[in-house]
């Protein structure tokens, strides 16, 4: 993904998935505006307002199968907009959460017994483009259980940000999902929107000890996105004078 896809994903999500938090690199669409109900209901999530949502619910218990454009649940896009408590509130109504919304919300249990069911799943795509993968929301157990029941660790998503589990690592702070990426066999050299490596991401939002990480590893510190564009001229794009110094002693070129 590139660069400005990136600090909107940031500023959308917070963090640290960041704060997809996609981040991770999550690609949150606007409702369909008709009928209105169901905006109202999406706007009042978003926004977290948690009374509107329930009296909303009220009127229309079946709002809880709406679903954003871009086909994102109500569990899903309450998670995504920074309001986990939401998306346990439909749980508690009667929701049963599939394989993405039980790795959303941690539910490992659930999960395990989802692959038990119907062991595709583990390679399946949410309707709006992510695998439970890439929906671990940094829970090192459900990686592992996905991974160990055959989950693509490359697995890139179906949506413009055609982004991998550890792209979203990066996007969303998570060091240790990482890490743990890394060792079960993620690729460093990995592109998503605009030909961004992880270690684009790491120099464009100034994260020295990814940089390191992904260094270590075997990135290309001269890897050049669609636009001609190396991690070291990102990182003196936004300024981020730390991990640009690194850069330039590791061997990075504009």
């Amino acid at each position: 993904m590139n660069s400005n896809t990136t600090q909107w994903l940031c500023a959308f999500i917070g963090c640290v998935f960041v704060a997809m938090r996609l981040a991770f690199i999550v690609d949150v669409q606007q409702p369909d505006a008709a009928p209105s109900v169901e905006q109202e209901f999406f706007d009042a999530i978003r926004e977290g307002k948690t009374d509107k949502v329930n009296e909303l619910l009220r009127q229309r218990p079946a709002l809880l199968k709406a679903r954003v454009k871009n086909g994102a649940s109500p569990v899903l896009y309450a998670v995504y907009a920074k309001h986990p408590e939401i998306a346990e509130s439909f749980i508690a109504r009667g929701v049963e959460p599939n394989i993405f919304e039980a790795a959303i919300t941690g539910r490992i249990e659930r999960v395990r017994a989802l692959l038990k069911q119907d062991p595709p799943l583990v390679k399946a795509y949410s309707p709006d483009g992510w695998t439970a993968l890439h929906l671990n929301w940094g829970r090192l157990d459900i990686v592992n259980l996905l991974l160990d029941n055959g989950a693509e660790i490359n697995a890139q998503s179906r949506n413009r940000l055609v982004a991998t589990p550890l792209q979203g690592a990066v996007v969303t702070r998570r060091i240790e999902l990482a890490r743990l990426l890394i060792k079960r066999g993620a690729n460093v050299n990995c592109k998503g929107e605009g030909g961004g490596s992880p270690l684009h991401e790491a120099a464009f939002s100034g994260q020295l000890d990814f940089a390191e990480l992904l260094l270590a590893q075997g990135a290309n510190i001269n890897a050049k996105d669609d636009n001609g564009k190396t991690p070291l001229g990102a990182a003196l794009e936004y300024k981020r004078d730390e991990i640009a110094a690194f850069l330039r002693k590791h061997g990075g070129e504009e």
